[in-house]
């Protein structure tokens, strides 16, 4: 027989129009937010993945002083790899600003053509597409390059700059200031080959699925090489520790857990708001609940019916909010993206992983807190909803108060009638204030953050030598070495990279380390202590 109560779902839903349209605006904004973000975010994760792929991006580099022979190239490439030159010249366009200029890449790290096409005369050059954007610089414009203008005939994207981070040691992209930049073969040899040129080779691995440890014990095996043939080594990492590759990948790793993260714990105060709503109408239609269930209906059958407004309610949600989120809200994300990394264009695709974060999720949660909700105010007999007694949490022992004014006594014994009330309230207010707080506390945190990394500078300057130097007493500069090691944090599963220092015992500028006595014995941060545990 068919449930007689699904007649009254429509007056329901009127009866609580503006609750529920208010809970379904706030429903649909927040899934067409986070459809539109998930799409954009895991279509460029495998654009990423894709174009790193199909143009050969290196698995490390090293630079030396000048270039390899023959026999030592030959020693390299019996490692089991690949050996390519990746020469550049760093050309100072202005005072503030300065571009990496590349000949055109065929094997390895190979451009990705943006807008325009590439160099193939000489005097014309590629431009990095962000580095172009951020500077107003257009295809067909000249830039000055070595006190030459070179025509700008293209915009491109390089697998190995994603990131444009001028030193590996910078903490964050300057896509203003620091530039890529690909010209012909002539256009190099006769503009930029005898001019501030560094010679950086990078090499591919014959073995794709290495793991960091043995790539990096490769590139340590390229290192003795190259030392054992008398040269000397200015620059070497693998692209994990390549920032301009890694810092991408790592950014979107923390993204996509942080936004379905904060996505989940408005979904769980959404659900227990549809609660509140359900049970306040279980409690208007109680003596309708109890001839039901005297009548042979079950409480299943009644718990489904409740259930039926939040589900249908938020797989309309769901229906709409993805229908906004991949039509009106891939731009902007995209723009986001794009206004920060040097990427190939992207079309935004059907992402089944976001679909089930954005429509399967919400329904489970809505489906599984509403039925123990439900289930558990619709287990009385059927006598105490036909007595309009449904206060499954009233107070079975009197509680004699006997202190403060009649007022004061009134509203303690109400408090203590609707304490399940008031907890689902103070447990709303407590999610709602943690959303809250946690956007509020993002600019100060930042802040905070650039005043104590300032604040901690030691010295107005630092220089890092390839090799040791004699100082002259008038010269007041103090000594220290420096490198930087790997420990393992297990939270996150990953190599930390960690600044190892040797300063003197007399240290001016690190007075108030306490350093060990012992060789065997190490001084570390209070920072790092607390991190490692």
């Amino acid at each position: 027989m068919r449930n007689p109560l699904n007649r009254s779902l429509w007056r329901e839903f009127k009866q609580n129009l503006g609750r529920y349209l208010a809970i379904m605006v706030v429903m649909v904004l927040m899934i067409s937010v986070v459809s539109g973000f998930l799409s954009v975010v895991y279509t460029s994760k495998d654009l990423l993945y894709k174009n790193q792929d199909e143009c050969n991006v290196e698995n490390g580099q090293f630079a030396v002083t000048q270039t390899l022979n023959k026999d030592t190239k030959d020693k390299i490439e019996d490692l089991n790899l690949s050996l390519y030159e990746n020469f550049y010249s760093e050309q100072d366009v202005n005072d503030y600003t300065m571009v990496r200029v590349y000949k055109t890449r065929k094997d390895v790290n190979i451009q990705a053509i943006y807008e325009g096409r590439l160099p193939n005369k000489e005097n014309e050059i590629a431009l990095d597409r962000l580095f172009a954007e951020k500077n107003n610089y257009k295809i067909g414009d000249t830039i000055k390059l070595n006190k030459k203008d070179i025509k700008i005939v293209g915009t491109i994207a390089v697998p190995d700059y994603t990131s444009l981070i001028e030193k590996n040691s910078d903490l964050m992209m300057d896509a203003i200031h620091f530039g890529i930049a690909i010209v012909n073969q002539d256009t190099f040899d006769n503009n930029f080959k005898k001019d501030n040129v560094t010679y950086n080779y990078s090499y591919v691995l014959d073995k794709k699925d290495v793991t960091d440890k043995q790539n990096y014990d490769k590139l340590n095996d390229i290192r003795d090489i190259c030392t054992e043939n008398g040269y000397m080594l200015t620059n070497m990492m693998t692209a994990e520790m390549n920032q301009c590759i890694s810092f991408l990948p790592n950014d979107m790793g923390g993204d996509i857990p942080m936004i379905e993260t904060l996505f989940y714990i408005i979904l769980v105060i959404l659900a227990f708001i549809f609660v509140v709503i359900s049970q306040t109408i279980i409690e208007d239609q109680s003596t309708v609940i109890g001839t039901l269930l005297a009548s042979g209906y079950t409480k299943n059958e009644l718990t489904r019916h409740y259930m039926a407004l939040p589900i249908i309610i938020t797989f309309l949600s769901a229906v709409i909010g993805n229908i906004a989120g991949y039509t009106l809200l891939p731009t902007y994300f995209t723009n986001l993206y794009y206004g920060s990394y040097c990427l190939p264009p992207l079309e935004v695709k059907f992402i089944p992983s976001a679909l089930i974060s954005t429509t399967i999720v919400p329904l489970i949660f809505m489906i599984v807190i509403n039925y123990l909700m439900l289930s558990r105010k619709l287990k009385m007999a059927p006598i105490r909803f036909l007595r309009r007694d449904t206060h499954k949490n009233k107070v079975r022992r009197h509680m004699n108060l006997k202190h403060g004014s009649f007022f004061r006594r009134f509203q303690i014994r109400v408090i203590l009638q609707n304490k399940g009330s008031y907890l689902t309230l103070f447990v709303g207010i407590i999610f709602a204030s943690f959303i809250f707080v946690f956007g509020l506390i993002m600019q100060p945190t930042i802040d905070k953050y650039m005043e104590i990394t300032k604040d901690s500078v030691k010295t107005e300057y630092q220089y890092i030598l390839k090799a040791p130097v004699e100082l002259k007493k008038s010269q007041r500069a103090e000594k220290l070495t420096f490198t930087s090691l790997e420990t393992y944090y297990e939270p996150a599963n990953m190599n930390l990279d960690i600044s190892f220092y040797g300063l003197e015992n007399d240290s001016k500028y690190y007075s108030d380390v306490s350093l060990p006595k012992d060789k065997d014995e190490v001084t570390i941060s209070y920072d790092f202590a607390q991190k490692m545990g």
